[in-house]
């Protein structure tokens, strides 16, 4: 549920709050099975068979027994598995199973004269009071014409959707948005994708667009296949970088999901993986903004460092030039704040194995086109070595690295030129189990050194 008056009250995260469902869940249909199993039991030690069989002819019996197998098969198939793979499919049972048990639930304590009816109400109060706002966000924030454009880098796998909407909201660092494609039969369906950047686009009243929204996907099954397929269907050509673009007739919901501040902390490190980058390049958006605005002044950012593991060399490319030379053009970080990126490819992600040559050819063309761009020096155009660094004075910097960070000793490294320098930190960890550990680890021993002066903000894949 997206509109959720507990998550409002306890000031939870999303995937916290998702979480303390699950198990609140799992606690409930336990206690129902239980209940169903005791009346049962003593069905059979007052009246025997003949009584068990007499209950099934009572309604409430049969509600009852229909409420709890809801509850089980709810639990069954909301296991990970069946929410990463197959999302549109666990979103249909999740409400057809929903729906069946609270229905049943009703027929089940109508013995009761509707002394139980209050306990029923508020579920569906909630259940009604999100489809409604879900309407009010879908109406303030989209614009009459619906039309988003679709970008696809058939090299990286990638997909850049940019929305444009009212400016009804300001975007914020970390949040996420439903997409609805209303191109197709499965216009009810949306999908929640975490916000990587927007711009804002001067408009001069509410029916044009006053900001445009970009995220990142990456193809999987269903709705994002479905994206990739939009593509390759309306164009039928590639340009030299190997994508393709076309509209879409595209409508999105939120803000959701909650953010934070990062104004008061003087360095920030930001550890990523793949498409986690989203998290990373919304937190630079909204450390922009903040700072070209200049009225907070409370704002002490001093340093942004950047570390994204990725697998494939094709999508740093694409990200490189359709997201962090724009931000890059900004005075804030050509000048006020220092900015420096770390990319790690660990492996290639074309289908064909690349030799050793093919490989470093392909990192060279990489740290050439940086070099063009003024963000990479001469001495980093060779790629044989593990590292190519630039160093351009007030100029952004970028390295690109073969092979993994060790992230635990990464962030210890940089707590403790924060804690010498008496600087407040804060590290942010968006990618796999493991790099969230290390993160942690990390900022877990450099506490335990004396630096106190350190959060950890971690941000999960998972829902």
């Amino acid at each position: 549920m997206r509109n959720n008056v507990l998550i409002w009250l306890t000031g939870w995260s999303f995937s916290t709050f998702n979480s303390f469902h699950r198990w609140v869940a799992r606690i409930a249909t336990v206690e129902a099975a239980l209940h169903g199993i005791s009346y049962t039991v003593e069905g059979f030690l007052d009246g025997g068979k003949a009584e068990y069989i007499e209950n099934w002819s009572e309604q409430y019996w049969r509600m009852g027994v229909i409420a709890v197998i809801s509850m089980s098969f709810l639990c069954i198939f909301s296991i990970y598995p069946m929410r990463r793979y197959k999302y549109e499919l666990f979103l249909l049972l999740h409400l057809a199973f929903a729906v069946l048990c609270i229905g049943t639930l009703w027929y089940h304590v109508a013995i009761f004269d509707g002394q139980y009816n209050p306990y029923i109400w508020p579920c569906v109060a909630v259940w009604v009071l999100d489809r409604v706002l879900r309407l009010c966000r879908l109406g303030l924030l989209n614009l009459s014409k619906l039309q988003a454009t679709i970008r696809y880098n058939k090299d990286a796998d990638i997909i850049h959707l940019t929305v444009p909407v009212r400016g009804i909201s300001r975007p914020r660092a970390g949040s996420y948005y439903f997409l609805y494609s209303l191109n197709g039969l499965k216009f009810w369906e949306s999908h929640p994708f975490t916000l990587m950047s927007w711009s804002e686009v001067g408009a001069q009243n509410t029916k044009q667009a006053a900001l445009e929204l970009s995220f990142l996907v990456r193809p999987q099954d269903g709705f994002t296949a479905r994206l990739r397929d939009h593509v390759s269907q309306k164009s039928c050509s590639y340009n030299e970088s190997g994508t393709s673009q076309v509209s879409i007739r595209m409508a999105v919901e939120g803000p959701y999901g909650h953010t934070f501040g990062l104004s008061h902390y003087q360095n920030v490190l930001m550890v990523v993986g793949g498409t986690g980058v989203t998290v990373a390049l919304s937190h630079l958006c909204m450390i922009r903004d903040i700072a070209a605005a200049n009225k907070n002044p409370a704002f002490s950012i001093r340093r942004v460092q950047l570390d994204w593991v990725v697998r494939d060399s094709y999508m740093f490319e694409d990200i490189y030039e359709n997201e962090l030379l724009p931000l890059w053009s900004s005075r804030v970080f050509s000048g006020d704040i220092g900015l420096e990126i770390h990319i790690y490819v660990v492996e290639d992600g074309s289908t064909t194995p690349l030799s050793a040559t093919d490989r470093d050819t392909k990192m060279n063309r990489f740290s050439s086109k940086i070099i063009s761009d003024g963000c990479m020096d001469d001495t980093g155009k060779t790629m044989s070595s593990s590292d190519t660094q630039c160093d351009t004075g007030s100029t952004p910097k970028i390295t690109l690295s073969r092979g993994r960070p060790a992230v635990q000793r990464l962030v210890q490294e940089r707590a403790e030129e924060s804690h010498v320098n008496e600087q407040k930190m804060a590290v942010i960890c968006c990618g796999p189990g493991s790099m969230m550990d290390d993160a942690r680890a990390g900022v877990v021993c450099s506490m335990v050194n004396g630096f106190d002066e350190i959060d950890f903000f971690p941000e999960s894949f998972r829902w």
